[in-house]
């Protein structure tokens, strides 16, 4: 019983530093994310558009229910991303 009760205060005793460093790091993460934050409003954003894949427009060309529904699913991701970056 006594190693049991040794061990329990070695890990008491060390999670308090551990503990303290880590919430330090999270202090610190949080305080540079509303910075990082305002920089990111500043700066232009970069949207790369999904395009047909040449392998899989080969296999589905036996399917037209299938081709049609993945290029209809690559013109809808495309549309959306388009409209949440906005104009700009």
């Amino acid at each position: 019983m006594r190693p049991f009760y040794f061990c329990l205060c070695c890990c008491l005793l060390l999670s308090a530093p551990v503990f303290a460093q880590f919430s330090r790091t999270i202090a610190e993460f949080k305080r540079d994310r509303d910075q990082e934050t305002q920089l990111l409003r500043t700066q232009p954003l970069l949207v790369v558009l999904k395009q047909e894949d040449e392998k899989q427009l080969k296999k589905l060309a036996k399917k037209p229910d299938g081709l049609r529904a993945y290029q209809q699913s690559i013109a809808l991701g495309n549309a959306l991303l388009k409209e949440v970056a906005g104009p700009g």
